[in-house]
């Protein structure tokens, strides 16, 4: 069992540490072929079912997690991984004036683009990612960032690119909403063969990331589920210069 244990250790700092030189996209992109999220079918019943009750949306969900107001309207949004586009509809029907959402896979860009579409939507863009920074939408800047369940599936190194590059695309008064797993214990990072990489973060480290990034909490909930070890943590956060300091 130690043996097993302390190999298993072993294979994930080696993969943390050799990351760089990992097709990370090409991967990814694999990954998402291999249906690891809904085909074009499964997108278009997830938005038709989600617009059947807008009081539980995600933004309504996270509005009452956070007792704060997450107001879209006229808002220029940008969603980090956006799985299928369920929640750029989600955030167009919202009001925001104009949606982008960011994947590292084109396969699943195509599948949101097409469903997105079809049930009418306008006022959205799709970017490509290179699963290490947000380059792709460097010069942008945004109202409203939000990711779910998505900074838990990279690398630590890779993590801090992204929160440092949402703290330069957030508009000065623009704020960010950050969902990922956190652990009750410390933090929990392991290659994983659905996902590449796992990662739960402890409360203190992901604090610490989001500082150091440039980002300062301003409410912070949690949403638990069938585990002891983890739960959702859910992060409002705002860049510095919306402080004026």
């Amino acid at each position: 069992m130690f043996r097993s244990t302390s190999f298993k250790s072993t294979i994930h700092r080696i993969a943390y540490l050799t990351y760089v030189v990992l097709p990370l996209s090409i991967l990814w992109d694999r990954l998402h072929k291999r249906d690891y999220h809904p085909k074009v079918e499964g997108i278009i019943a997830r938005i038709n079912l989600q617009k059947l009750d807008p009081s539980k949306s995600l933004f309504a969900r996270w509005s009452n997690q956070l007792n704060h107001v997450i107001d879209l309207k006229n808002k220029s949004v940008l969603e980090i991984g956006h799985g299928g586009g369920w929640y750029i509809a989600e955030a167009l029907d919202s009001g925001a004036k104009h949606v982008s959402g960011l994947e590292i896979s084109e396969e699943i860009n195509n599948r949101a683009r097409f469903s997105l579409k079809k049930l009418n939507y306008s006022n959205f863009q799709l970017f490509l990612g290179n699963g290490k920074n947000l380059k792709a939408l460097q010069g942008s800047k945004y109202d409203f960032i939000f990711t779910i369940t998505v900074l838990q599936h990279m690398p630590t190194k890779v993590t801090k690119k992204y929160l440092k590059d949402i703290s330069h695309l957030l508009d000065t008064n623009g704020f960010c909403v950050i969902q990922t797993l956190n652990t009750y214990g410390i933090s929990k990072k392991r290659l994983s063969s659905a996902d590449l990489f796992s990662v739960a973060y402890s409360k203190n480290e992901f604090d610490k990331l989001l500082i150091n990034c440039g980002l300062y909490i301003v409410r912070y909930a949690v949403e638990e589920y069938e585990s002891q070890d983890t739960y959702w943590g859910i992060y409002l956060v705002k860049t510095k210069d919306h402080f004026g300091q």
